[in-house]
């Protein structure tokens, strides 16, 4: 079960939604001058999003989502930003069951589209299979200068 965190919850949990953010986010990312502290304030200004799965009432996994608003195109997407199963592997009704609670709290919030990037092909291919339109052929170019 995915449960949309408040804030006193992230207060509360935020040594477990440390390590997730230590062991799934990108090193570039963690590399960058007090990002877990920006990311806590962040999720507490409400700018951020934060998730917990549940499984049989163990937590198994946090997800961070971003609202996404592309000037050009006229869309507002929900951005998967940040996703870690907390040290196992995740079981692919319980990811299925996630992904269907987060679009459904994307259309509630008005969202058109769900942008998500990973590195990691079974979640490419659970996703391809919960929506078999979705674009999946692009890549990220990450460069610094």
């Amino acid at each position: 079960m995915l449960t949309k965190l408040l804030g006193s919850d992230v207060t509360k949990l935020w040594p477990l939604i440390d390590k997730a953010i230590e062991t799934s986010m990108d090193r570039d990312v963690l590399a960058h001058k007090n990002t877990k502290g920006r990311i806590l304030k962040k999720i507490l200004e409400g700018r951020i999003t934060c998730w917990l799965s549940q499984d049989e009432d163990k937590a198994s996994g946090v997800i961070m989502t971003v609202i996404v608003q592309d000037d050009i195109i006229a869309a507002k997407s929900l951005l998967v930003y940040m996703m870690s199963t907390l040290g196992r592997k995740a079981k692919a009704n319980e990811f299925l069951e996630g992904m269907e609670t987060l679009k459904v709290y994307a259309k509630s919030i008005g969202c058109e589209r769900f942008i998500s990037y990973t590195k990691n092909p079974k979640v490419l291919r659970l996703l391809e299979y919960v929506n078999p339109g979705a674009n999946t052929e692009y890549s990220m170019v990450v460069m610094d200068i």
